[in-house]
């Protein structure tokens, strides 16, 4: 099973498109916000119950490109409130970069190719060498996870 970027990693990337935004609004009334983007940061990983539960391996892992992101954010700013609120595309642009953080991580360690223009083209995307450390192995146990 191949090296990934560690679960704290994602969820702090979420928190940090959630704290990049510029907004008057109370921080306690943007809590639905944050769990949004903590949510799609580590969203792309769900993949993997496939793998711990069932032992089938999805090839090519779709929820790590950036269409996947695209939707998955497109939802998640519906169920925000979307168009109707003042500032919809900042809060659009900073779900989408919620979501965009897993792919950018995982690239980053070099953990597996990963089809980045899913589904406008089938071409995997992987750094030979990894910049960022890994968490190692896909395990529960493993505390880098």
């Amino acid at each position: 099973m191949p090296a990934m970027s560690s679960l704290i990693a994602h969820v702090a990337a979420g928190i940090t498109a959630y704290a990049c935004r510029c907004s008057p609004e109370p921080r306690v009334r943007s809590l639905p916000l944050l769990a949004a983007c903590v949510g799609l940061a580590v969203l792309p990983d769900l993949d993997y119950l496939l793998w711990w539960w069932l032992r089938i391996q999805v090839e090519p892992r779709i929820t790590h490109s950036l269409g996947f992101a695209a939707v998955s954010a497109g939802l998640a700013w519906l169920l925000l409130c979307g168009w109707r609120s003042a500032g919809w595309a900042s809060l659009a642009l900073i779900l989408f970069t919620a979501a965009a953080s897993h792919e950018l991580l995982d690239f980053l360690v070099g953990v597996h190719p990963a089809p980045w223009l899913w589904p406008l083209s089938g071409a995997l995307f992987v750094l030979p060498q990894g910049l960022l450390p890994s968490a190692g192995r896909l395990d529960w146990g493993n505390v880098y996870l």
